[in-house]
């Protein structure tokens, strides 16, 4: 029964675990920075994937990879105008960890310093195709100084904690117990 568990149900469970906290932290931080025209955007979901991806193998990882797929759509259905994107930007950013992975050492801050990359690709990439998609308006000088830095301190600071927390979930995860 818990193997089952852990084989199927435990990488969704986390994900959607993370998905909920996407929307739940911004509602925490808005208040604090409100009036002064910043905005804090937390990407949980995307680190855990980010490191679950370096940390992962065999079954575990195609569940991932699945995983990734339809929280990128609910993602989507939830906070997007546009059906398909973080669909495919997830999975592609965790299969890019991937192959990269062969070249990371696996050491704390290596592992910190590309999910914070990730995050950037994932957050530069984002604002280059909403633009040439025209459904944003706002200068990338806006971006880079009201979303962008807020988010990416918010995001490193967080990477610290998934880092932390993961480690132990992903020992559970593949012992055979």
């Amino acid at each position: 029964m818990i193997k089952a568990f852990k084989q199927y149900a435990a990488l969704p469970l986390l994900l959607l675990l993370a998905f909920y906290l996407d929307g739940a932290l911004p509602l925490v931080f808005v208040p604090l920075t409100a009036g002064s025209g910043y905005r804090m955007d937390a990407a949980i979901s995307l680190l855990v994937i980010v490191y679950l991806t370096e940390h992962l193998a065999g079954h575990q990882l195609k569940v991932l990879y699945i995983t990734s797929a339809v929280i990128g759509a609910l993602f989507d259905l939830y906070y997007n105008q546009i059906l398909g994107i973080h669909l495919f930007i997830w999975p592609l950013l965790a299969y890019l960890t991937r192959q990269l992975q062969r070249w990371i050492h696996h050491h704390f801050y290596s592992e910190w310093l590309w999910m914070i990359a990730s995050y950037v690709l994932y957050t530069h990439g984002l604002y280059l195709l909403y633009r040439l998609l025209g459904l944003n308006f706002f200068a990338y000088g806006e971006f880079f100084i009201n979303r962008f830095v807020p988010s990416l301190i918010l995001n490193a600071f967080l990477a610290f904690i998934v880092i932390a927390v993961l480690r132990y979930f992903t020992k559970w995860l593949m012992t055979d117990k």
